[in-house]
């Protein structure tokens, strides 16, 4: 008998431990529920506070961004005023190279190129004015006289405005947006993409003391940088002068052009986009880049054009190239053809 009530009190207490350690699992159980419902409370608060928070601010992101944009929509339909409705399917930008200033005493556009790029194929066409093209220009003082000045000169009399305007009345296209920067700003912006692959065509020495400039190329490809880019692009020796420098011009602009479109390039046009913000001078926007966003993607399709002024040599001591205002007509009817296509338009307000 004692025995079996020795097998019963240990039985008992075994079943003791058991529903302690059971109540011990269900408490602890218990608590890590709470924790959790604790912890999923605690993340849906913090999520509902994101939230809250992240509309307010999304919205007065938004509001700040439609502000912007109405304020850009209001500058824009101001110089929309002074577009002619025909050149509605391109772009035009009118590029200004301005240079130190030491040859002439004076700041001049070295460097006067038309950039247009059609809307719906992407086509991009350069037009290079040589900086000393002669443009009838009213007299100071004496708006019914005029007086023949070179194009790249009026850039110290009347800044990029006065060339704006002569370029669209030579042309007789409107033109959308101007960019304007210094040497510097176009060395260091070569040197970001990594140089530029260029074809010398002939041997060229120069030497000028006074603009601390040292010209010594031979003949052949080679690869630049931002430096020996500026020394190709101001050298003017050679039977053609300026002229032959507005072709060196034009190659550059076709190298420059086959190079933004390098898979490698790609990688780099962040940073220089975001050192010529800081640099250039321009009446171009944001949203005005963005409107061009379908053309990029087929820049690269296309080998771009690039077009002299049509004219003569013709030296008068101040200009040295006649523009050609037939020939440059009838050329620009065939770079424009949607513009001049029969029926449309006239005039800025579409013909209204």
């Amino acid at each position: 008998m004692l025995k079996k009530n020795s097998k019963k009190v240990k039985y008992r207490s075994h079943t003791g431990k058991n529903i302690k350690a059971l109540r011990k699992v269900k408490a602890r159980r218990a608590t890590v529920h709470y924790f959790r419902l604790l912890i999923l409370a605690l993340c849906l608060w913090l999520v509902g506070w994101a939230g809250y928070h992240g509309v307010i601010a999304g919205w007065g992101i938004y509001q700040d961004c439609r502000a912007r944009y109405e304020e850009y929509a209001a500058r824009r339909a101001e110089r929309e005023k002074d577009w002619d409705k025909r050149f509605d399917g391109y772009y035009n930008i009118l590029i200004l190279g301005i240079g130190n200033g030491l040859e002439t005493g004076v700041p001049a556009a070295d460097t006067v190129v038309v950039a247009s790029i059609d809307k719906e194929t992407g086509k991009l066409v350069y037009i290079a004015i040589p900086r000393k093209t002669a443009v009838a220009v009213p007299m100071a003082g004496n708006e019914t006289s005029r007086v023949t000045v070179p194009i790249g000169f009026q850039y110290s009399t009347g800044g990029i405005s006065e060339i704006q305007k002569s370029v669209s009345e030579l042309l007789g296209i409107t033109i959308h947006q101007y960019v304007e920067l210094d040497m510097e700003t176009a060395v260091h912006a070569i040197d970001i993409l990594g140089g530029i692959d260029l074809y010398v065509p002939e041997p060229m020495r120069y030497e000028d003391p006074r603009q601390e400039l040292v010209i010594s190329l031979d003949r052949g490809y080679r690869h630049f940088d931002g430096q020996e880019t500026m020394r190709f692009l101001r050298y003017r020796g050679g039977e053609l002068g300026d002229i032959g420098r507005v072709g060196r011009q034009q190659g550059f602009l076709r190298a420059l052009c086959k190079k933004l479109t390098e898979p490698v390039t790609m990688l780099k046009l962040p940073g220089m986009i975001s050192y010529l913000q800081r640099r250039l001078i321009t009446n171009g926007e944001l949203w005005d880049i963005l409107e061009l966003k379908d053309c990029f993607r087929q820049l690269g399709e296309t080998e771009p054009e690039t077009v002299l002024l049509p004219g003569m040599g013709r030296n008068d001591g101040k200009t040295n190239w006649q523009p050609d205002k037939i020939a440059i007509d009838k050329r620009m009817k065939e770079l424009f053809p949607k513009a001049f296509a029969e029926g449309q338009p006239e005039g800025k307000d579409g013909g209204k």
